[in-house]
């Protein structure tokens, strides 16, 4: 527990959980990379082959990481496939260990904020106004 709050420690703490689970999924690449079994749970998840450019094309395992800050995983590669297939290795771990996972933030570059019922794409620059935040916002101007 924190010296000051009970609630004060949550960033490090989330921080520390999140990096065992990055560590997992660096485990499970790297596992991949050099064509070694899977580890317990993640078997299901498809390897992507040399040939098609997954992690066992990777010339070595610096080629690709995935880093984390807080509760934002970020998958770094040489290719595409390679990315894919970390993703998916991801995907499995938030799954196993019951994490929800946002994915609307998992395609593409774009970032996609709510604020008050509002939608707005960074990479874009569009801003969405649902239907029902419309109506609702028309009814107050009426009202």
């Amino acid at each position: 527990m924190c010296l000051f709050t009970q609630w004060g420690c949550a960033p490090p703490h989330c921080q520390k959980f999140a990096e065992t689970v990055r560590n997992i999924i660096k485990d499970e690449a790297e596992r991949r990379h050099l064509g070694a079994s899977s580890l317990p749970g993640l078997e299901s998840v498809p390897r992507t082959s040399a040939d098609e450019g997954g992690l066992a094309a990777a010339q070595s395992p610096q080629a690709f990481t995935t880093e984390v800050y807080i509760d934002d995983f970020q998958h770094l590669t040489q290719l595409l496939q390679q990315g894919y297939e970390l993703f998916e290795i991801g995907a499995k771990v938030y799954e196993i260990l019951g994490l929800i996972e946002k994915v609307v933030k998992r395609e593409g570059p774009a970032r996609v904020m709510t604020l008050l019922g509002f939608e707005f794409n960074s990479t874009t620059g569009v801003l969405h106004i649902p239907e029902a935040k419309a109506t609702e916002s028309v009814l107050l101007i009426r009202h």
